[in-house]
């Protein structure tokens, strides 16, 4: 959802800031079929391992303004 709603239907770099206010420079890869799949490249792998972020984690993404944007802040959870 959160996709569809702020991100274009198209590749774009994307700036995650975790709760720490560290600032993570990512590429958001837009599946081309459907657009309903994408990934994220970039310093994904970088944020992940120096979150410890681990399976069975969920991260909850917002952004600043409603619409189109290219920053978002996250924070992650473990269950």
């Amino acid at each position: 959802m959160f996709r569809e709603q702020c991100l274009e239907n198209k590749n774009i770099d994307l700036t995650l800031i975790d709760d720490n206010g560290n600032k993570w420079k990512c590429r958001v890869i837009v599946g081309t079929l459907t657009h309903a799949n994408w990934r994220l490249s970039g310093q994904w792998k970088t944020m992940i391992d120096a979150r410890h972020i681990k399976h069975r984690s969920y991260m909850i993404i917002g952004a600043p303004i409603v619409g189109i944007v290219n920053i978002a802040f996250f924070s992650n959870k473990h269950l």
